[in-house]
């Protein structure tokens, strides 16, 4: 009987060393595979870091292109501003010397209608009077 519990014994243990070496080779795989996993989302993660630091970089350097456009249209715009403000002042001088001209021709082509109006009475008055 004791030959048959030491044999039963060694069975035991033999099955217990074989479950034993069972869980560990599992442990061992499940190991390897959430170590494979950790690597993978590891890359993932990198990559779409990556990606995402690439995208900011480009949408920095757009918004700086953007900017300096948006500067340089506003410089053009107040150059030309200017310009138009020096053009209407000019045309602003031209248009009051236009004017004052016109007012002195008129006020010239008035008395000069008043002068032939009055050689005009005098001649009658005098054609009358012969």
């Amino acid at each position: 009987q004791a030959k048959a519990e030491r044999s039963e014994f060694k069975k035991t243990i033999k099955q217990s060393e074989d479950r034993l070496r069972y869980e560990c080779e599992k442990k061992k795989e499940e190991g390897l595979k959430n170590e494979i996993d950790k690597e993978i989302f590891t890359k993932i993660i990198k990559d779409d870091r990556d990606r995402y630091r690439h995208q900011v970089m480009e949408l920095t350097d757009r918004i700086k292109r953007l900017e300096r456009e948006k500067y340089d249209m506003f410089m053009w715009a107040k150059q030309n501003q200017d310009h138009c403000l020096l053009e209407m002042r000019k045309l602003t001088r031209a248009l009051i010397k236009a004017k004052k001209m016109a007012d002195e021709q008129s006020h010239d082509s008035k008395e000069l209608y008043e002068l032939v109006v009055r050689v005009k009475q005098v001649l009658h008055v005098a054609a009358d009077s012969t």
